[in-house]
């Protein structure tokens, strides 16, 4: 037997971009899902190519970049049940893009492998918090499908453009190093982003959840 809903659910709430918070948020995830596969896309190539790791070995770095991912999915949400979602999403996708900058002097095989773990992990809590933090977010529980499919939905469209933005840089300047930089200055306006909201929902006090 199945119970029929009292209302019928939207598909948008256009309301919601009234609220500075969501919009910020949406914002945030944006920049940071426009910058963050180009790493997991490139990392090997990148590896191979300027000859840091042998082939053999380079084609494990992903591997490596997941098992560091699986990790990063479980710590930080179990601390996020103690300091609340945006206090650890917002040094979560900060770490991601400290790393990413860090792509940029790494030129050894010790250093690609420790920075494929470390941004695997770190970012592990980036992918997994979003839909937490909205939670956090959403005033009446029973609007909450409705706007994650809007942050989702928001979402994708980085998603779609993204690595295609950071292959095109590639292409055009034959060198690893705008698209180390367009990766990383996105992840950095999400941190930035993400920094705000956390300032936006709690002003300046450190010791409380949120």
């Amino acid at each position: 037997m199945r119970f029929v809903p009292t209302e019928k659910r939207k598909l948008v709430q256009l309301s919601a971009f009234k609220e500075p918070a969501f919009v910020i948020f949406c914002a945030a995830m944006f920049f940071g899902f426009l910058g963050f596969y180009n790493f997991l896309v490139y990392i090997q190539p990148y590896a191979i190519d300027t000859k840091i790791i042998d082939p053999h070995l380079g084609f494990y770095l992903l591997a490596m970049l997941n098992a560091g991912s699986t990790l990063g999915r479980i710590g930080p949400n179990f601390v996020a049940d103690h300091t609340g979602p945006i206090n650890m999403l917002t040094p979560a996708v900060t770490a991601t893009a400290i790393l990413a900058f860090a792509w940029v002097g790494v030129h050894n095989t010790p250093g690609i492998i420790v920075l494929a773990i470390l941004y695997g992990f770190c970012s592990g809590g980036f992918v997994s918090l979003p839909p937490v933090v909205m939670v956090s977010l959403t005033k009446d529980i029973r609007d909450l499908g409705t706007r994650l499919g809007m942050v989702f939905a928001v979402t994708s469209i980085a998603l779609l453009i993204g690595t295609p933005i950071g292959g095109a840089v590639l292409s055009k300047t034959h060198e690893y190093l705008g698209l180390q930089l367009f990766t990383a200055c996105c992840l950095m306006m999400s941190a930035i982003l993400m920094a705000s909201l956390r300032l936006f929902q709690t002003g300046i006090r450190f010791r409380i959840r949120a």
